[in-house]
């Protein structure tokens, strides 16, 4: 008789539960709009929404590439300090890194200027 029990109260607390979860949600703020606006069109309000999230992460994107390359040449300077490389080592990680940079930074924003200009 035990065995029958524990299902059904367990059953009740779910069912109790499952009828709280209304109060659970009322004080959620509402959801924050796409940069360019609302719309009434679902699948533009869906294509506003992705762009955002896709500028977002070219903004990730562009700052792992900078953790990156300030990684890169924090190794090299420390491998210079410690004596297992040159100074002449280190200076054309710096000017890669930095070209690399700039490159990443150029693109990132000739793709940002095509995705306005095929969403807008």
């Amino acid at each position: 008789m035990q065995k029958s029990i524990k299902p059904l109260i367990q059953t009740l607390l779910l069912l109790a539960l499952a009828f709280q979860a209304g109060d659970l949600f009322a004080g959620l703020p509402n959801v924050a709009l796409p940069t360019d606006g609302a719309t009434d069109n679902f699948l533009e309000l869906i294509m506003r929404y992705a762009k955002d999230a896709v500028l977002v992460i070219s903004l990730i994107f562009g700052a792992v590439a900078f953790i990156w390359v300030s990684w890169t040449a924090m190794q090299k300077f420390w491998d210079v300090i410690n004596g297992r490389g040159n100074w002449g080592e280190l200076g054309p990680v710096v000017v890669v890194g930095g070209v690399l940079l700039v490159a990443v930074i150029f693109l990132l924003d000739k793709a940002r200027s095509v995705i306005d200009a095929t969403l807008a």
